[in-house]
Order: structure tokens, then sequence, then C-alpha cells
């Protein structure tokens, strides 16, 4: 409210007293009253101004929510910037006061400042992402705030911020985002393990260990990991089959609760499986076992046998693996007639899927190839047929005959078509049969006691020893039931006279026949002495006559008797018993006494003439002196 004061000399109602009560007051009736005591003739409202304006990014001293009296200022100032380097700018007058209008009103002596971001040349680099694309924002040169959003290609996921902004360092904030897929599961290594990690998903960054069985030694980096990509990455690592540095000489049967590294690349040469293991101990941090797989040959078995026919091989031995047979037909039953060979003549040994001996295919057949063939109609004269088929006969039919009472049949009851139009055996016969053949006197035939003898049947006869067979010696029953040709005779056998010797006689002089069996002896005259053998025997020779067992001794003159004396020799003795004579082709073995040498034989024999030959040696001291001469001849003596 303003007053006049008449004091002061003012024009009326231009002199403004500022009320020191409450500007916004509404007085009344009797305030009014009040103030009129006090001189004050006329009464006005205050001035007031609205709250002064906000502003973006900044602020002012004033209250935002009341009046401002008249001549109040406000200031204005900018916020801090949003980031280090990047400030905000106040456009315009930064204090503004409380005035008024051509109306009295209250106004503000001027609009309130803004405050403008300074980003002066901050530019970023074209974001990149791999594996990925800008969905948004995407420009040509970006500036400070622009902002630009991802998103990734089929099959990758996103990993960071969405959306990335240019900040005041020209740098993007956040980093732009990668794409990245996860790994499939690490693949396993032969020989050898990877840590479990129990988990289904791989990401990348993700590392896995492997490691070796006992025997092997890791070749390759022992770690790998996954990359953005969705690869592992290095390489997998291998397990190499180690060195075994034998611990002692000894192979083992399998062992029990040890490190074994099971053989896998064994294999046998042709002909040749893998049969049982046996184990070498290794050296290692960890001793370990090698198992070695020995070959064992392959054999096939027997190979099967074929009826009508034969193989190369052996029927009870095994054959080993490559062995070839070959089959063939045995030759037909008869002249015209073969067995064919159906099939592979050869088959090989060979093996099966499970390295087992089999024979490469089965053994072939061998068939009877028939020829088209017809016997004749069997006839048999005193004979019938009692099986088989009529005729017409063809090859290998069979047919079964018999005789009538009191005929007996020569040859075979039954019979086979054969080949060549014949029958096998041929047609028999029907014959009439033979009494008995008569016996013999001092003999006997080879009938014995039989009382049937069909035609064809032959007997023989022979003699008692001291008779031969007159006549033939064998007969034969005929058709027409007769034997033929007539039974022989047994005769007695003897000798011719025996021999007569010179100077000698035999027994038996006076006799005129000399008996088979009969023995003679024969003598000598005086003075006469036998050579030979004394008696002889009247025997038969191959052909049945009778002969002497030998020829006759013969009666010579003695020779005259030798008798040699005992052979005396001086220093020495003879090694026979000594007797006083020697007879004829008697010897004697000599020795000389120790210290003597023998000159001469050790061995003489008494001759015809009465003397020892070569002569009766002589023993000679060894220290006696002798001429070169006599130690030639006694060195020559004693060599002989």
């Amino acid at each position: 409210m303003c007053i006049e004061d008449e004091d002061q000399g003012t024009p009326e109602l231009e002199r403004e007293i500022l009320l020191l009560s409450d500007p916004v007051r509404d007085y009344s009736n009797d305030d009014m009253v009040g103030l009129e005591i006090w001189g004050i003739r006329s009464l006005a409202f205050a001035i007031l101004c609205p709250p002064p304006r906000p502003i973006l990014n900044g602020r002012h001293t004033g209250n935002s929510s009341g009046n401002v009296p008249y001549g109040s200022t406000v200031t204005y100032t900018c916020d801090p910037g949003p980031e280090r380097g990047v400030d905000f700018i106040l456009i315009g007058k930064d204090t503004i006061r409380c005035t008024t209008d051509s109306q009295k009103i209250g106004i503000w002596s001027g609009p309130p400042p803004r405050c403008e971001l300074s980003t002066p040349g901050i530019h970023c680099p074209p974001p990149q992402i791999l594996r990925g694309q800008i969905s948004s924002g995407q420009k040509d040169q970006y500036s400070y705030n622009d902002t630009v959003a991802f998103d990734c290609l089929l099959g990758f996921t996103l990993k960071g911020s969405e959306r990335i902004r240019c900040s005041a360092q020209g740098t993007w904030e956040p980093s732009a985002p990668v794409c990245e897929k996860a790994c499939q599961a690490p693949p396993e290594i032969l020989n050898g393990q990877k840590e479990d990690r129990n988990g289904l998903s791989f990401e990348p960054g993700t590392s896995i260990k492997y490691s070796c069985d006992p025997g092997y030694v890791l070749v390759g980096e022992e770690s790998i990991h996954c990359t953005s990509e969705g690869v592992w990455t290095p390489t997998v690592p291998k397990c190499k089959v180690a060195e075994c540095e034998p611990i002692g000489k000894y192979l083992y049967k399998k062992p029990q609760n040890q490190l074994i590294r099971p053989d896998v690349k064994s294999s046998c040469d042709e002909g040749s499986r893998l049969g049982e293991s046996v184990y070498q101990l290794c050296q290692g941090t960890i001793p370990w076992y090698i198992e070695i797989r020995l070959c064992k040959e392959i054999t096939c078995p027997p190979p099967p046998g074929i009826d009508n026919g034969a193989h190369t091989g052996s029927s009870s031995e095994d054959f080993p693996y490559g062995t070839t047979v070959t089959y063939s037909c045995n030759p037909g039953p008869e002249k015209g007639v073969e067995f064919k060979l159906i099939g592979e003549s050869t088959i090989r040994c060979t093996k099966d899927g499970q390295e087992r001996g089999i024979w490469s295919g089965p053994a072939p057949l061998c068939k009877l190839s028939l020829p088209a063939v017809q016997c004749s109609h069997v006839y048999i004269e005193n004979g019938y047929q009692i099986s088989g088929k009529e005729a017409p006969n063809v090859y290998n039919d069979s047919v079964t005959v018999k005789c009538v009472d009191g005929f007996t049949l020569k040859g075979s009851s039954q019979i086979r078509c054969k080949a060549n139009d014949t029958w096998d055996p041929a047609i028999p016969v029907c014959e009439k049969d033979c009494q008995p053949p008569s016996g013999l006197h001092h003999g006997r035939h080879t009938g014995g006691n039989r009382t049937l003898f069909v035609s064809g049947m032959t007997v023989d006869y022979t003699c008692d020893p001291g008779y031969s067979l007159v006549g033939n010696k064998s007969i034969h029953c005929m058709p027409s039931g007769n034997w033929s040709p007539s039974a022989p005779r047994c005769e007695a056998i003897h000798c011719p006279a025996p021999p007569v010797i010179d100077n000698g006689r035999h027994t038996d002089v006076m006799a005129e026949r000399f008996l088979y069996g009969i023995e003679i002896s024969y003598e000598c005259d005086q003075g006469f002495s036998l050579l030979g053998e004394r008696n002889i025997r009247c025997i038969s020779d191959s052909e049945g006559h009778g002969s002497w067992s030998g020829p006759p001794p013969r009666c010579l003159k003695p020779p005259p008797v030798a008798h040699c004396p005992n052979p005396e020799v001086k220093h020495g003795y003879t090694l026979n018993k000594t007797r006083s004579s020697y007879s004829l082709n008697d010897t004697v073995y000599v020795a000389c006494n120790q210290g003597f040498i023998m000159n001469g034989s050790d061995l003489v024999r008494c001759h015809a003439s009465n003397k020892w030959v070569p002569g009766v040696p002589t023993c000679i001291k060894k220290d006696c002196v002798l001429s070169r001469e006599d130690s030639e001849a006694t060195e020559e003596n004693i060599g002989s």
C-alpha cells in the first residue's frame, strides 16, 4: 500500500511508502479509519511479481512458490555439465528485477535466461560390432550424445548394452556390445578324458582341461577355451601311445586292480588272428601295464567229405589259412557210367567276420550220370524170376531168380542191368547136383564130408605119404550131374637101388625093392675112411617119384699123421697148454720173458713135414749190442 506524506511536500499519490505490513493483507474499514488518524488520506495495494520461472538445466535465487515484492531481483545460474568436459552456458541476462508495467502490474524486467550445453566439436568414431548390426541411429558422423542401438545375427546373443551413447570424451558409453555364441559340448578324446564341468552350456571364455589314460601322453595344448564364435580353440589335443620302458623281463596274465593300457592297434599278418593277451609291466609315475595281443594261426576244420568223391586234403587235420582243396569224383561204378561234379571243384580256407577259419564255399556233389540202356529179358532154364521189374529193364534194375527143385543155381541169384546193356553178374544157370566123389585108398579129396556138390565145383585129390597120385589131381562136377574126368588112384612110391661105392658097401644089399621111407647105411673097407653122410633115405621128389635124400659117401685112404715136438723157446714160454707132441695144423702162441725181445713170429703152426712154420722164434736180451745188420733184421722180425 502507498500513502502520501504531506510533510514531505511531494506530489499527491506520487510518493510511495512501503507499508511494513503484510503485503497481501486485505484491510477492513476499521483499519482505514485507524489510518486516517495518522494523517493518511488515500490507500493503494502493493505491487507483486509472480514467482520467477524455472529454467531447464539451471536454477535461480528466488522462491518458486510465492509472489515476489516489487523491486526484488532474482539471479539465474546453470547446473554443472553432465560430465567432465561439457558445461551448460547461460544465454541471456543472469539477473531480472520485479518492476511494473504501464498498468502498475508487477512484471519481471526481462525474460529468464536459458542454459545451453556447450559441445565444442565432440565426435565419436562409427561403432563396430562383429556378428551383429546397427538397428537404429546409424549416421555418417556421430556427435556428442548421439545414441546407437544394436542387434545380433541369427544364432548369436548380445552381451553388453543394447544401446550406447557418444560421450564428451569422444568415446561410446558403455562400450559397444559383442555378439557371442555358446560352444557345443567339448569333444571326447580317445584314450583320455576331459574335466567334468557339469554344465549343459559352454559360454565364450569357458576353459576345459584334458588328460590321458595311463600309458598315453598328451600331444597338444592341455586346455581349450570357447571363443565368441562358438568354437573351441586351440585344436583338441590327442593322447599318443607312450613308449613302454619294461620293468623286468616277465610277461604276466591279466593283473587285477592295476592300470592297464589296452592294446587297440595290434594286428596280425594275413592268415593269423588276435588271440590271448599277455601283459608287460612298464615304468611310469604310477607303474602301469601294457596289453600285448598274441597272434594265432587261422585254421579251417577238415573239409567236408562227399559221397562218391574225394578231396586232396586230409580228413583228420586242420588246414592253414589260404590252403586250397580240390574235389574230384570217383570213377563210375562201371564203364559208360560216370559221376559228374556239381558245384565248384576247389574251395579255399578263408575267414569270416569274426576271424574264424571257414571254407570259401560248400563242397560240391558227385551225381551219377545215368546212361540210356536196356537189358535183355531174363530167361533161365529150370528156373524162374522171384522179384524185380518185368522186362524191359533199364540201367541199375535188379532181378532175383531161383531154380526149380532138383537143380542148383550156378551164379548169383541177384543180377543187375549194366551200362553196356548186359547183366552183372551174367544170367545164372540152373544145373543138376553131383553125388559125392568116390573115395581114394591111401589118399583123400577136398570134398570132405560134404553131401551137396553143384555144377562147376572142383574137388582135389592128395595121397598119403609114401604114395604118389596116378591120374588127374582134380575132378569137376558137370551140369549133367557127373564128375569129370575120372578119379585118380594112389600107388606106393619106391626108389631105385642105392648107388654102389668104391672101397665100401651099403646095408640091404640083397633087397629087390626100396620103398618110400626106407633108410640104408654105408661102411668102408678096412684101411679106408668114410667121407660124407653115412645114411641116405628113400623120399619123393617134386613130381612124386622116389629118390634118395642125398649122394652116397666116399671111402678114402687117410693122409699121413703129422707129429710136431713141443716148441722150446730159450728165455721164453708158450701161452698154450704144454703138450709132449702136436698134430697137423695145431697152433701155439709164444711170448718172451721180461727184459727180452722176440725175434720171429709169436704164432707157429704144425706142418705136415712135422716142423713148425714159420720157425720157432728166439728171445734176445734188450741191452745186447747188435750189429747194424742184426739190428735191422731184429726190428724187421719184431715188426712182422
